[in-house]
């Protein structure tokens, strides 16, 4: 496998597939400590509502809405993606017996990937904006 296809897209893809892990595991271990594992059940809702209000950059990019700035909107697309997609990793749990939660967490990464690939968010080009 050449350098530059591992760099570019593998090794990012596998990067924020660990993020993810490591942010469900941080927010359930958080839980648990605080003795609020039971809230967990209570987060898939805000996370798919997050996610569907996601979705507002969308509509406003294609013209069905036209209020809103596409910066601001961008801004909250990004944010509201990587919120709601944690929270429902969270409220699924780290219970992986069955295939059902492994696909779906894999089908999380891949979206959230692809949400990522156009090389403005990659973490290359953000430590080059921020650090430089």
């Amino acid at each position: 496998m050449p350098w530059r296809l591992l760099s570019t897209l593998v090794l990012p893809f596998l990067g924020y597939c660990v993020g993810f892990a490591a942010a469900t595991v941080a927010i359930d271990a958080g839980l648990h400590t605080a003795g609020l594992g039971w809230v967990r059940r209570y987060l898939g809702i805000p996370g798919t509502l997050l996610i569907l209000l996601s979705l507002t950059y969308s509509l406003r990019k294609r013209g069905r809405i036209h209020w809103g700035s596409p910066r601001t909107l961008l801004a909250f697309h990004q944010w509201a993606g990587w919120a709601g997609a944690s929270l429902v990793l969270v409220h699924a749990g780290l219970h992986f017996k069955a295939i059902l939660p492994w696909v779906a967490t894999v089908a999380m990464c891949i979206n959230v990937r692809i949400g990522t690939s156009n090389g403005l968010y990659t973490p290359v080009h953000f430590a080059e904006r921020t650090l430089w």
